[in-house]
């Protein structure tokens, strides 16, 4: 396998590890309508992941791999938003 196809690989598996992570802490609790409140506190608490996150790849030299980080970053902070004065549940 080349160098290049293994990172492609890689990139992949990251993408959906942190996808895999992230989405059900954001979605489990509104959906089930179990303390919703618990998935603005997700959402604030899957920014600092993804900051810190940022932050380690930029400090071992992976800086190409943070949009993955900043498109979840964003993500987060648009659920926090949504579910915390765009059209928050009761």
């Amino acid at each position: 396998m080349s160098t290049s196809a293994r990172k492609k690989i890689e990139r992949g598996i990251a993408i959906a590890c942190s996808f895999s992570k992230t989405c059900p802490i954001l979605i489990l609790p509104t959906a089930f309508r179990i303390r919703p409140r618990l998935t603005i506190v997700a959402a604030i608490g899957a920014v600092i992941l993804m900051v810190c996150a940022g932050i380690f790849h930029i400090a071992r030299g992976e800086g190409a791999v943070i949009s993955v980080n900043i498109i979840f970053a964003l993500l987060a902070v648009i659920a926090a938003w949504g579910r915390y004065l765009k059209a928050p549940i009761r």
